[in-house]
């Protein structure tokens, strides 16, 4: 892994760009496109985290309405009793069985 060093100007538009709200890929491809560098998310995201600033969580999602609502709960369903009867059922005609022999 080769280790890239951040010129303050670099860090400088890091920390810019975070504040104003950017994912870390969406930061890496613009120091890239200004700098003429090769940072990639995670380089960014790690630097980040080196000068204190916020780890992942972001400020409002950038693609807005793109998260679906929370699922409403499903409602708690009946228990049904067959399930036991079944098993008596089960049991009895065993029972019948040994009887017969």
């Amino acid at each position: 892994m080769e280790t890239m060093n951040w010129l303050p100007e670099h860090s400088a538009a890091l920390q810019d760009l975070r504040a104003r709200g950017l994912s870390y890929s969406e930061i890496a491809d613009t120091i890239n496109a200004t700098f003429n560098t090769a940072y990639t998310r995670n380089a960014a995201l790690s630097r980040a985290q080196r000068m204190g600033l916020a780890g992942l969580e972001r400020l409002e999602p950038s693609l807005p309405g793109h998260l679906d609502p929370p699922k409403p709960s499903l409602p708690e369903l009946p228990r049904i009793g067959r399930l036991r009867e079944g098993r008596r059922t089960a049991a009895g005609s065993a029972s019948r069985a040994e009887d017969i022999h």
